[in-house]
């Protein structure tokens, strides 16, 4: 899969003048928000380092499909679940996570969708949720908007001022204190209400 993700990277980067890398780029972002296995965030920043200047362009174009591609995440578990949503946590073996999944909607619908937007957690697994556990799609919308924007224009400021040259330590570090903020958001959430 690192291979195919690769290749991939290096054809946007090819293809960043051409309409069919932003075409790709924003159909990553789409599809990765319900059922794409790779998420946009590397292909975000190879895109960056290519146009620098359009970085705050290029975060809200990802940071809108990522959000659009949530919305049908959400309508797959509304209307669809009995027919794709099986298959889909089989594929991905979430059984486990979907039973923790609707626990935590139970209690903090906005919450959840906001950390899975924003931290490593698997925001597909989220989107299919809020709408098969019937989260209100306004919070759900205002949460996806809040925590996409905030990691791609992240990545972008990132990638936009420091580069390349550190890209790795970056996602290893970013990755990690974005799950961290997510575990203190849990934390404090466990603390005041229960």
């Amino acid at each position: 899969m690192f291979k195919h993700r690769e290749t991939l990277k290096n054809w946007l980067i090819e293809n960043s003048d051409k309409k069919i890398g932003q075409i790709a780029l924003k159909v990553i972002a789409f599809t990765e928000s319900s059922f794409f296995p790779i998420p946009p965030d590397p292909f975000l920043a190879s895109y960056i380092m290519v146009k620098p200047k359009k970085w705050l362009n290029l975060s809200i174009i990802v940071s809108t499909y990522s959000v659009l591609g949530g919305i049908f995440g959400y309508l797959i578990g509304l209307w669809f679940f009995d027919l794709f949503g099986p298959r889909l946590i089989e594929f991905y073996s979430l059984s486990d996570e979907m039973v923790a999944v609707e626990l935590f909607f139970t209690k903090y619908g906005f919450w959840s969708i906001f950390l899975s937007a924003f931290t490593p957690i698997p925001y597909k697994v989220f989107t299919i949720s809020a709408g098969l556990f019937g989260v209100n799609f306004l919070v759900f919308v205002v949460a996806s908007v809040i925590g996409r924007g905030l990691r791609f224009l992240i990545v972008g400021i990132i990638f936009r001022y420091i580069g390349e040259h550190y890209s790795d330590l970056i996602f290893k570090y970013f990755n990690l204190l974005s799950f961290l903020f997510g575990i203190l958001v849990i934390a404090y959430l466990v603390i005041k209400f229960i």
